[in-house]
């Protein structure tokens, strides 16, 4: 998926997260962010906030509605042949970019172009401390709170003791187990003039998934 350019100067190639015969450029994951997906893309109340371009308050409004309800689960994470296993699970985001769903900044430290995904993982927290911590998401300050682990790698591997819905880059997807690899370097693109551009721009993508 290489886009050749005339020169090379402004262009960075970036990595790509391939899920069977799916290609991400920005985040895979299941569970409750599957379920946010899933919910807020078949409500009505996306389209009409779109319109308005406040599409992020959508997946904000779906978040809290559905933390009423969802069951976290136990699963399986394998990273790189690393094992580890994860009981009262709320989520596992495999993300390629910083952020994700709503201009939430859930991985931080992902850097599109260096080989690994960020993986973060949400677990062993009741829904009422969920939602008092949520709005740390936003500022990325969600890494010290102890129900969050973070996980590096290029092979991830995603075995639930359930089916749980799952997204990748803002489109429900039912694959079970989830099986994840990095690409390396595989798209150009143009990089942005500046740091806070890229910034922008990777926020703008998440809002709009």
């Amino acid at each position: 998926m290489q886009l050749h350019a005339a020169g090379r100067d402004g262009v960075e190639d970036i990595d790509l997260l391939e899920l069977k015969s799916r290609i991400a450029a920005n985040s895979i994951g299941c569970g409750f962010d599957g379920e946010v997906c899933l919910a807020t893309n078949k409500s009505r109340y996306k389209a009409w906030l779109n319109r308005f371009h406040l599409g992020r308050i959508a997946y904000i409004v779906t978040v809290v509605r559905l933390l009423l309800t969802y069951r976290p689960s136990s699963m399986t994470l394998r990273v790189d042949g690393r094992e580890t296993r994860l009981d009262r699970t709320w989520l596992v985001a495999i993300c390629n970019t910083p952020f994700f769903g709503g201009g939430m900044k859930i991985c931080p430290g992902a850097l599109p172009s260096d080989g690994n995904a960020s993986i973060c993982a949400v677990t062993g927290i009741g829904r009422w401390e969920l939602l008092r911590a949520f709005p740390l998401v936003f500022s990325g300050k969600h890494l010290s709170h102890p129900a969050v682990r973070m996980f590096s790698g290029s092979s991830i591997e995603i075995i639930p003791n359930r089916r749980l819905a799952a997204q990748a880059d803002g489109e429900p997807i039912m694959d079970d187990p989830l099986t994840v690899r990095v690409l390396p370097g595989a798209l150009s693109v143009l990089k942005p003039k500046t740091a806070a551009a890229s910034g922008v721009l990777n926020e703008q993508a998440a809002a709009n998934q």
